[in-house]
């Protein structure tokens, strides 16, 4: 069993029923479903692929939901970033695991500067003032919008790895720790 199908057999089962409350909005299995593929279309779309990184700096979101899950039905693997984290160690991680994208917030995007493996960024905002440093740019209210009907998920085993997750590196720098979709199941 994957990370993922777990999610994928609840949408089938309860698509009308509430799966998560953000900030006082109610998202349905079939609303967080859309979500999760219009996100994975942009990904796809971008070249991102089984393999590759995707780092997610953001508080709890639907949006963190949706980039993890992305990810994962890509084949790609998830970052998840303490959102706390400063520039510099953000920089840190994201040259460590090369990571493909970001998933992050306006207020967060100083790191990109200090970065040399991100392609991709998504944003929770629309950062109308924002340098992206050719770095290519969507936010979520753009990819709200998008037809997902032509995703198309990868072929995995559950010893496939589904993400990294690193140590606070009280003791020098984190050490990314590799888990399996099988772990985390």
């Amino acid at each position: 069993m994957l990370l993922h199908d777990q999610f994928g057999e609840s949408v089938l089962r309860h698509p009308d029923k509430t799966a998560v409350i953000v900030d006082n909005a109610r998202y349905t299995y079939e609303e967080l479903r859309r979500l999760i593929r219009q996100t994975a279309l942009v990904m796809s779309n971008e070249g991102i692929r089984a393999g590759d990184r995707v780092a997610i700096f953001l508080n709890n979101s639907v949006e963190t939901i949706a980039g993890i899950f992305a990810a994962l039905s890509l084949g790609a693997i998830f970052v998840p970033i303490n959102p706390l984290t400063k520039a510099q160690k953000l920089a840190y991680l994201l040259n460590d695991c090369r990571a493909s994208c970001l998933i992050t917030e306006e207020i967060f995007l100083k790191a990109l500067a200090l970065n040399n493996t991100v392609k991709l960024c998504l944003t929770k905002d629309d950062c109308l003032e924002c340098d992206f440093n050719s770095v290519k740019h969507f936010s979520f209210t753009d990819i709200k919008i998008l037809d997902h009907s032509h995703v198309h998920s990868c072929e995995l085993i559950d010893q496939d790895l589904a993400a990294i997750i690193y140590t606070s590196g009280s003791t020098g720098d984190p050490k990314g720790v590799m888990l399996t979709h099988l772990n985390m199941v």
